[in-house]
């Protein structure tokens, strides 16, 4: 399976799922935790499009103890128009 087939297949549908913020607290707290066990005491993060989801990652790492750049993904191509952001007015 190439990037377009796994991206398609695993990340976008689950990225979507994150819009469920208690399903985002269930998943960011299991990935922060994990990299905290293994020694990571600052770890960069790229989240997902949407704010919300976004800042439940912000509150987990502060909770966990852990600090933490955490972005929120940005994308308007080579993806499904759903997952697009699409341009803010000026």
């Amino acid at each position: 399976m190439g990037p377009t087939g796994w991206l398609e297949t695993y990340t976008f549908p689950t990225e979507a799922r994150m819009r469920d913020l208690q399903f985002a607290r269930q998943v960011y707290e299991r990935v922060v935790s994990r990299t905290l066990s293994f020694g990571t005491t600052t770890a960069v993060y790229f989240a997902t499009l949407d704010v919300e989801p976004t800042k439940v990652l912000v509150d987990v790492a502060l909770e966990c103890g852990q600090r933490a750049l955490i972005g929120k993904v940005c994308m308007d191509r080579h993806s499904p128009e759903t997952y697009c952001q699409k341009p803010m007015p000026r």
